[in-house]
């Protein structure tokens, strides 16, 4: 398996940066991944007992490992969102430990499991980015953006787009974790869903498997699966 990222998506506000790490930290080393030093937002590498220490007064951080990678943030929507990239293979069992592990660290939206790399390129709007990296936007359709008053890329209708709006989120990945407040919030009925995709039980939450691997441009997410996950659109994070 190739490098993979795991979001977790909280209500905002309903996390603290030293507790999620000092989890998350406590899960690497359970997992073997735990390194003996990482960087924080790219200073020099500290021991990882110091790492706890360097984020007390930041709410947002990028904590940088060789085989891991934390981010930390508000999410386009106003969620607090714990996102970690693994470098290296990580197997179904390990994201489900890695996910249930952290799920009450805050009041959990949902979590997901993508490529980061196919996410990204799925969101971006502003041409020059895709200049900078030799990326036509030929076949793409432009609108105008009055703000910036510039010509952006809409991708509002990509397979992988994230739909974030004033404390709302919503994105999807090949395997989603899902508490049990999900389905109130967002009208999904877990009948339907689980009738058309593979579902467990893993602790509180339903794991859903989308597909077997990540979502690329050879194997996108479907309308159907959002339309399943999201009936009402967008879901509140606030």
């Amino acid at each position: 398996m190739t490098a993979i990222n795991i979001d977790l998506v909280f209500v905002d506000g309903s996390t603290d940066e030293i507790e999620i790490w000092c989890r998350a930290l406590a899960v690497l080393r359970r997992l073997g991944v735990a390194e003996p030093h990482y960087s924080v937002d790219g200073r020099r590498p500290i021991s990882a007992d110091r790492v706890a220490k360097a984020l007390a007064s930041k709410d947002i951080y990028r904590v940088f490992g060789e085989r891991v990678r934390v981010h930390h943030a508000p999410a386009p929507g106003g969620a607090d969102c714990f996102t970690t990239e693994f470098l290296q293979s990580l197997r179904a069992e390990e994201m489900d430990v890695w996910v249930g592990e952290l799920e009450t660290a805050g009041r959990l939206v949902y979590a997901r499991a993508y490529d980061g790399e196919y996410d990204y390129w799925q969101n971006v709007t502003f041409t020059d980015t895709f200049e900078r990296n030799n990326r036509s936007t030929d076949s793409m359709k432009l609108v105008w953006d009055d703000d910036f008053q510039v010509r952006r890329v809409d991708v509002s209708a990509n397979p992988g787009r994230r739909a974030p709006g004033l404390g709302l989120m919503e994105a999807i990945g090949h395997i989603m974790w899902l508490p049990a407040e999900f389905w109130d919030a967002t009208g999904a009925s877990r009948t339907d869903l689980c009738a058309k995709f593979t579902c467990e039980q893993v602790g509180a939450l339903t794991k859903v498997t989308l597909s077997d691997r990540p979502f690329d441009d050879e194997n996108p997410a479907t309308e159907a699966a959002r339309a399943l996950l999201f009936p009402r659109g967008p879901i509140a994070t606030r």
